[in-house]
């Protein structure tokens, strides 16, 4: 199947040139699903042996970002160890395509409510981590896109969500903090904590990367912290979201016990008892209570 971004050929050059070693390599990312634009990165998994992986992820590094002849997308290449199984990465990340033989694995589907499953938002976000996770700003990302996929989902799919980037952000968390932990120096683990806290309490970019700067912390412990941050951001904005949606919910049964009272009312049709006070509708003007104790109300 010829893809919509042009020529294949010149992606497999660059993997020829530059990862000679690599067992296989996947597109993956928005150009293989719906959520795509003029500028969307063209990502390329490269799966390579380990004692070739530092020298490749460097070389990654270097060539990535470039656009192909003819072409508005930047490339990405991304290299991980070759012992991961194409169906297990697609279960984590999403749709892949093979570029050896142009087979498809994953799910696919006709248009853009690709999201509007709780398993198949949590691999787009899965995969919009995993691809900025070499990143030095703790900030890739504004999410604009999860809010609305979020809001198509079922009371239990967006718990599920939920529930899961919890657990995602406690084992990050952990992980982040036994990094830290290898290094013996006391001065790294009382930054690192200080970092950890300033994420927490999202404080503005400019002040954690002059902190971050200020105290030379070991690119390893950044990346381990800014990808549970990551996780973090996500869930809140997700958490936000779930909270506008029980106040849009409060709002309409508000509502609807407001138009049921109205329809039951018989004996004061003019009358409307709300918080346990009983107002009269406003008429021609007049705005003064009944000697009952009634309140005006514009209903």
């Amino acid at each position: 199947m010829e893809l919509r971004f042009g020529p294949k050929a010149q992606v497999r050059i660059q993997l020829d040139r530059r990862f000679p070693a690599a067992t296989s390599a996947f597109l993956a990312g928005e150009l293989v699903g719906h959520y795509y634009n003029e500028e969307s990165p063209l990502d390329v998994l490269v799966l390579a042996p380990k004692d070739q992986l530092k020298d490749y992820r460097q070389e990654a590094q270097t060539v990535s970002g470039y656009k192909l002849k003819n072409s508005t997308h930047p490339v990405h290449f991304h290299v991980i160890p070759n012992d991961y199984n194409a169906a297990v990465l697609s279960d984590k990340f999403g749709l892949l395509y093979n570029l050896s033989d142009g087979a498809w694995i994953g799910r696919r589907v006709s248009d853009t409510s690709a999201l509007a499953d709780p398993e198949a938002l949590l691999r787009f976000i899965r995969w919009r981590v995993f691809r900025v996770k070499n990143d030095d700003v703790p900030y890739p990302y504004r999410w604009r896109i999860l809010p609305e996929a979020y809001m198509l989902l079922s009371d239990e799919g967006r718990q599920h969500v939920l529930s899961t980037l919890r657990d995602i952000m406690e084992r990050m968390r952990l992980n982040a903090r036994r990094i830290a932990g290898v290094y013996r120096d006391p001065h790294i683990w009382e930054a690192a904590g200080k970092l950890e806290l300033m994420l927490q309490q999202d404080e503005h970019e400019d002040i954690i990367e002059n902190y971050v700067a200020e105290h030379n912390l070991p690119p390893p412990i950044l990346k381990a912290f800014y990808n549970m941050y990551r996780y973090k951001d996500v869930h809140d904005i997700l958490e936000a979201t779930e909270r506008k949606i029980q106040k849009l919910r409060d709002v309409e049964n508000a509502s609807k016990g407001i138009v049921m009272q109205l329809a039951s009312t018989k004996e004061a049709p003019d009358t409307l008892t709300l918080g346990g006070k009983i107002y009269r509708k406003l008429v021609l003007g007049t705005s003064r209570a009944s000697q009952s104790g009634e309140q005006d109300a514009d209903v």
